[in-house]
């Protein structure tokens, strides 16, 4: 059946964009549509598949995660998933055994509640499902794995299938191209 997508100003316009590219998007009365995401679901699959350390995997809809956290299941895959809902006590046994056992190898995460203070350098790998809007979570999230011990090469993986999620990424990139500039004309004058 089809229906259709409305959106209130171009804010809302990007955020029905960049859900849509994810593979499932919210209706009106907050019901979860799925979309024909398979192409995304095997790079994910594939790309947890092909690394030797643990996996973070991000992705800034909610809705999301369980989508992206059944692919992994459905591949073996010991994965848990981490957003604002999971309670304190169970997120903070994830966190350790994530970081301290050979137990759970991917968190699938939205990465607003996982931006500050963790370390998890267990992983090597990040993979961004689909990219958030802000670059201070962006940025926050990523160092999750560029911590104090960390010994492994680490990578960022960044999904983009659409034009949106292209564009999301160049804005972030753009973001912090100026913020590095500011930071160094204040080192500078300091």
């Amino acid at each position: 059946a089809s229906q259709e997508i409305t959106a209130a100003n171009d804010g809302a316009v990007l955020s029905k964009l960049l859900q849509i590219s994810a593979g499932w998007v919210y209706t009106a009365d907050r019901s979860i549509v799925s979309l024909d995401n398979d192409n995304r679901l095997d790079a994910l699959s594939d790309a947890v598949a092909s690394t030797d350390a643990k996996v973070l995997v991000f992705v800034p809809f909610v809705h999301a995660l369980a989508g992206l956290a059944a692919r992994l299941e459905q591949d073996g895959v010991d994965v848990r998933t981490v957003s604002g809902d999971t309670p304190k006590g169970e997120r903070d046994e994830i966190f350790r055994l994530f970081q301290n056992t050979d137990r759970v190898r991917a968190i699938v995460a939205h990465p607003q509640c996982m931006a500050h203070g963790l370390t998890l350098t267990s992983a090597d790998t990040i993979i961004w499902a689909s990219p958030t809007t802000s670059l201070e979570i962006f940025e926050q999230a990523n160092a999750r794995i560029r911590r104090i011990g960390q010994t492994k090469k680490q990578q960022i993986l960044m999904f983009q299938a659409t034009d949106a999620e292209r564009r999301m990424y160049a804005r972030l990139r753009a973001k912090q191209k100026v913020q590095n500039v500011l930071l160094e004309m204040f080192a500078e004058n300091s």
